[in-house]
């Protein structure tokens, strides 16, 4: 159904199907434009991924030092984090 309401070809539904995500490497997304339909993949440095992440587990790391380290900034606690 979503098929013909966005005008998604078969090649389109089947890269939605099968799109790949590997926690803090890569993440692939489709875009679909009027020059047609293409796969990206995302990668980000671990700082990048720790700069943006929403999860739970991340944060909590991140604020844990950041609580344990005084006058350590946000930044600071990313950085080191992420090696």
């Amino acid at each position: 159904k979503f098929q013909k309401i966005l005008k998604m070809s078969d090649f389109g539904v089947n890269t939605i199907s099968n799109l790949k995500k590997v926690k803090g490497q890569y993440s692939e997304f489709l875009l679909q434009d009027s020059y047609g339909e293409r796969l990206f993949r995302v990668r980000v440095t671990p700082e990048e991924y720790l700069r943006f992440s929403s999860s739970k587990d991340d944060n909590s790391k991140i604020n844990l030092l950041i609580k344990n380290v005084p006058n350590l900034s946000l930044s600071e606690a990313i950085r080191c984090l992420s090696f």
